[in-house]
């Protein structure tokens, strides 16, 4: 029945839209959810019923037949009953039963994590998967907010469980968000959204908001970045948000700290005196430093002029903040070296050298470009998809490339620089013998061999 009624186009269908939304909710409520399982129907199941509602607007989006996946189909109206009926389960749910909030958040993150793991069996693994991801954000942001969080009660106490949508985030939402390499401003503010929502089932909601968000710093880094990213649009509705959720309550901690880590980019990236740094996680701190460049808040001085007033060699902190910036730079000097963005490009080298120069004294530069659990920057490799952690490497040997001797005699004497090095010639080097490597810069392959040589002799 389901594929039939999306096979339907409104412009010709004989029903109109309220007679089609009654006989819709005849055929899914009365007909079909009462129905046993063993003929073809939900046998009671509510939820069954929104999963085979859900799968097959997914596979609407999905179809091959494009021509029929516009607004004249009726896959607006069959959404439109997901949410009635997903909303009645969240309203009607009593703690403990199948149709509490919790259960919900399992069934959706369940749902499309079975979708991906099919479509990871399938013949165009990247295309399909990426298709996947992008129909599912459409449909989450037509559904609440609120059941991305589970709500736990144990020993008196209520607080939130957010690790479906991290483990969700690190999986899936990863491997999709480029070549920005941040969440969609929709999606991310659906998320915060969601947060502030499901905090106010909690006894103490501010602090549950902080507690989880300091969670996020470094368990999902990419929602941590995503949100600096997008805050100036994001920020003036979530504090309105939380103001009519608990009645004109200051925001949480956490929440000012955003705000707070952009004023102060904006200070870093200005001739005027620079703020004082926030308490926000370095990570933060970096992403909000990120923004600000590339929305070109940088005014008055060069961006090297601003690193160096940090003066990162007195503050460990500043030294992390730094240090992720410049995984940020090198990601998008990578986006621009695998899409050919001379322009960019070079803009993206230009600050990378000025985020090095920085760094010369310091060898914690070098953690960007190897995995380390124990390193203090291991949140870096969840920020990027798996395929462009590959080229990690190809990015490290392409920089140095591009850097000046004088330079180069600095960097080459930081501890762990040859081992990094070598490891990352190695990489590089299957990356090219396999084709992989951006087609753009495998020309400068053969002169890896000779700048580094040329540099320890000159050292």
């Amino acid at each position: 029945w389901l594929d039939k009624e999306l096979s339907v186009r409104r412009s010709e269908d004989i029903l109109s839209d309220s007679e089609r939304q009654e006989h819709q909710q005849w055929v899914c409520l009365e007909l079909y959810l009462t129905l046993p399982e063993e003929q073809g129907g939900c046998g009671g199941d509510m939820r069954r019923l929104c999963s085979h509602l859900l799968n097959a607007v997914l596979d609407q989006h999905l179809s091959l037949n494009l021509e029929q996946t516009g607004a004249d189909t009726c896959s607006p109206d069959i959404l439109s009953r997901l949410q009635e009926f997903v909303y009645e389960m969240e309203v009607t749910s009593l703690p403990g039963g199948r149709g509490h909030s919790s259960d919900l958040c399992d069934f959706l993150f369940e749902t499309l994590s079975q979708r991906c793991s099919h479509s990871r069996t399938s013949a165009s693994v990247g295309i399909s998967t990426e298709l996947s991801l992008h129909t599912w954000n459409r449909v989450l942001l037509a559904l609440p907010a609120v059941l991305l969080f589970k709500v736990k009660a144990e020993g008196g106490k209520t607080t939130l469980d957010c690790s479906k949508l991290i483990e969700h985030v690190n999986e899936h939402q990863r491997n999709v968000c480029f070549p920005a390499s941040v969440l969609p401003c929709c999606v991310t503010g659906h998320f915060l959204k969601g947060l502030l929502c499901a905090s106010v089932r909690c006894g103490r909601p501010a602090e549950e908001v902080n507690r989880c968000w300091s969670q996020m710093s470094g368990c999902c880094p990419l929602l941590v970045v995503s949100a600096a990213h997008w805050w100036q649009q994001l920020s003036s509705p979530l504090f309105s948000l939380w103001g009519r959720l608990r009645d004109g309550e200051p925001p949480p901690e956490q929440l000012q700290l955003l705000t707070d880590g952009q004023r102060w980019a904006c200070s870093v990236c200005s001739v005027e005196k620079g703020q004082e740094m926030p308490s926000a996680a370095a990570l933060q701190l970096a992403a909000g430093l990120h923004r600000a460049r590339q929305a070109g808040e940088v005014t008055g001085r060069s961006i090297g002029a601003a690193l160096t007033s940090l003066q990162p060699e007195k503050s460990a902190k500043l030294q992390q903040v730094l240090v992720f910036l410049l995984f940020l730079c090198v990601r998008d000097y990578l986006c621009a070296l695998t899409y050919a963005q001379e322009e960019n490009l070079k803009k993206a080298k230009d600050v990378c050298t000025e985020l090095l120069t920085a760094l010369q004294n310091s060898s914690d530069w070098l953690l960007v470009f190897k995995t380390n659990e124990q390193s203090p920057y291991r949140a870096v490799t969840l920020m990027q998809s798996d395929e462009r952690a590959r080229l990690m490497p190809w990015a490290f040997c392409s920089l140095l490339l591009n850097q000046s001797v004088r330079l180069l005699q600095k960097l080459v004497c930081c501890p762990g620089f040859l081992h990094t090095a070598i490891a990352c010639y190695v990489c590089a080097l299957q990356l090219f013998l396999g084709g992989d490597a951006p087609e753009e810069q495998v020309i400068e392959f053969t002169a890896l061999s000779y700048k580094p040589m040329e540099t320890t002799q000159t050292v």
